[in-house]
């Protein structure tokens, strides 16, 4: 293998030539796959045993449209195969500037069904490589798929232009078991009787370790390599008298719509599967040492399970939906969604889940530690009833966006597994210098959800030195938090209101400079792709991502990622001067006046987290911040 050196991009003999070229004009694109109407797939035909591989050419790269606007050229290709296969990439590339491979060159293995695209692989050749190969991508039944190049930025700046070359080999490699992926060789788990079993990735495994279980039977020890080498699971509740009474699911302990119970893990065994969506530290997959506590919902709404500050120890936290569940061995199918670590507790890194509810449906909520962490505390359960949407009623007289369009035409970039998004922040900062005080009212953003409707946050900070924000625990002050709906969108782009009432009064610095960050909050999806709806038009300022699962802890700037060109659309509607909205806060039961009526309320609700009219300061936690409130506005209203 070679770096940036030239590549050998001749098409050897019987290689396929692209349909279309690369700066299209006005023209329909020949192979612009999804991009089309109709869809305009090019077909490189079957791949079989007899004839396994095929190669593509053709030209890609970056371009200016007669609009001038920014564009790049994607080439949508489609192969069939006759059935499981272990599908190999390589790719020469050579820039139309230097003759160099390309350091943009980007690529996805897909589906062919344009109404559900799912993006089985992908990758980008940022280091050159000549030729670069992908890894083995496992195809696991019949079918069409798809195969899309294209470069990993729009437009000349940066980016390597048309007509660059590209020299594409795909390999197609059928199984040595042909009993592998079969459905009706039975299941990986079970002692099926026959050679094989139904997943094909699991059989392959297996049988290139001991192939006698694709040669005569699937028994016990073929069972057991599946458990160890494919990670399956099979439920197993031990005996054990010494183990905390809800040590098994079969054994949860019921909780109330709002409770808080203590617990210890110290002696509890390790009964749940692995999962993924908890492993984004030291590939821990595990929750060890689990407890388990049910849940069935009287209505919809969100629950809320918590160790934040109440645990002293590093935690983590699943939701199942078992409302459907025969056996437990079925764990692993009905997993909503994970959390290791909540942002309140950097000492201990305890944990934090919401998850939407459905009323009459039953849930097991997985309370464990992280690399065999375990011990005691409390866990907290809050139910909330639905958040409504928000309407900017009043927005004031003036409003404040740093993009240079507000069309929302993209839908944004996340951290996510398998297509479904895990907890992403996005931030972006309205420039306020120069206008004195100002009192926010509320906030339009573009917003974009595939999956089910999520709860989250809008928070606005101030940021302390005017520069890229960095993390709220460092250069951003909370100046306030509104927990929004962030609906179901059936994959279009919308605008979403988050509103503060009370008003967020902001006062400038010394020189009357004031920059804020609106920071949109969300939380993992356990169905979908969550994330901003913006343009590519451009902005005074970049949209910046920050997601603990993906290792980013702090702000970083989407072009900085290999994401140039996505921009978060939001507008800030305020009024100049403050003094608008409800200024009466504490008044919780809204009689006009904060006394001990109220100050009942807030101590009947201490410690309550989530949506909450006693949490005023929207930290979603009731705690001595609002007292401090309460206290401070004792006395009729105003």
């Amino acid at each position: 293998m070679t770096f940036a050196q030239d590549c050998d991009v001749t098409p050897p003999a019987g290689a396929i030539e692209a349909d279309d070229g690369c700066d299209h004009g006005t023209e329909v694109d020949a192979n612009g796959g999804c991009n089309e109407d109709p869809v305009a797939w090019q077909d490189l035909g079957s791949l079989t045993e007899a004839d396994n591989n095929v190669a593509v050419y053709g030209t890609v790269g970056g371009w200016i449209t007669p609009a001038d606007t920014e564009s790049r050229d994607l080439d949508w290709f489609t192969f069939t195969v006759d059935g499981p296969v272990t599908l190999s990439v390589t790719f020469d590339t050579a820039s139309v500037t230097d003759g160099l491979p390309m350091a943009d060159f980007l690529w996805f293995v897909t589906n062919s069904d344009c109404s559900d695209l799912v993006v089985i692989a992908s990758g980008v050749n940022t280091n050159q490589e000549c030729p670069q190969s992908i890894d083995p991508v496992v195809l696991p039944a019949a079918g069409t798929y798809g195969l899309v190049v294209t470069v990993n930025c729009f437009g000349t700046a940066d980016c390597t232009p048309c007509p660059s070359d590209y020299l594409a080999r795909i390999v197609a490699e059928y199984s040595e078991f042909p009993d592998c992926g079969d459905p009706g060789a039975g299941s990986c788990v079970e002692s099926n009787g026959s050679p094989g079993c139904d997943d094909f990735s699991c059989c392959e495994a297996v049988c290139n370790f001991d192939p006698i279980c694709c040669e005569f039977e699937w028994d016990d020890t073929c069972v057991n390599n599946a458990v160890d080498l494919c990670g399956f699971f099979i439920y197993d509740c031990p005996d054990d008298p010494a183990a905390p009474s809800n040590d098994c699911p079969s054994g949860a302990i019921a909780v109330g719509d709002n409770e808080v119970l203590s617990f210890d893990t110290e002696l509890a065994n390790t009964v749940g599967p692995d999962e993924a969506a908890c492993a984004s530290g030291e590939n821990d997959l595990p929750i060890w040492r689990d407890l388990w506590y049910s849940w069935t919902a009287s209505d919809e709404g969100t629950m809320t399970a918590s160790t934040c500050g109440i645990a002293q120890f590093d935690t983590k936290i699943a939701a199942y939906d078992v409302t459907d569940l025969v056996d437990f061995g079925e764990l692993p199918q009905f997993i909503i969604t994970c959390n290791e670590d909540c942002v309140d507790d950097p000492e201990f890194f305890s944990s934090e889940l919401t998850i939407p509810v459905e009323a009459g449906r039953s849930y097991l909520f997985r309370l464990g530690g992280y690399l065999d962490a375990f011990g005691s505390g409390d866990i907290s359960f809050n139910y909330a009833p639905p958040v409504q949407p928000d309407e900017c009623d009043e927005p004031g007289s003036a409003f404040a966006t740093n993009n240079d369009s507000t069309d929302l035409t993209l839908n944004g970039i996340a951290c996510a597994g398998a297509g479904i998004t895990v907890n992403n922040e996005y931030a972006t900062i309205i420039d306020l210098s120069g206008l004195g005080e100002v009192e926010i009212r509320c906030v339009e953003f573009g917003w974009f959800n595939t999956g089910s409707s999520l709860v989250g946050n809008i928070n606005i900070y101030k940021d302390l030195d005017g520069g890229d924000p960095i993390s709220p625990d460092t250069d951003l002050e909370l100046a306030a938090t509104d927990e929004i709906l962030l609906p179901a969108t059936d994959g279009v782009e919308v605008v979403n209101i988050a509103k503060f009432d009370p008003y967020v009064c902001l006062q400038p610095e010394a020189d009357g400079s004031l920059f804020i960050v609106v920071e949109l909050a969300i939380p993992a999806s356990s169905d979908g792709f969550a994330t901003f709806a913006g343009n590519d038009v451009g902005a005074a300022y970049e949209t910046y991502l920050k997601s603990a699962p993906c290792g980013l802890t702090e702000y970083l700037k989407l072009a900085d990622i290999g994401f140039p060109g996505f921009y978060w659309v939001v507008q800030v509607n305020y009024e100049a001067g403050c003094g608008g909205g409800d200024t009466c806060v504490g008044d919780i039961n809204e009689n006009g006046v904060v006394d001990g009526e109220d100050l009942g309320i807030m101590l009947g609700q201490w410690n309550a987290t989530g949506s909450n009219p006693a949490d005023l300061n929207g930290d979603d936690i009731v705690d001595g911040e609002d007292l401090g409130l309460l206290l401070g506005n004792w006395g009729p209203c105003v």
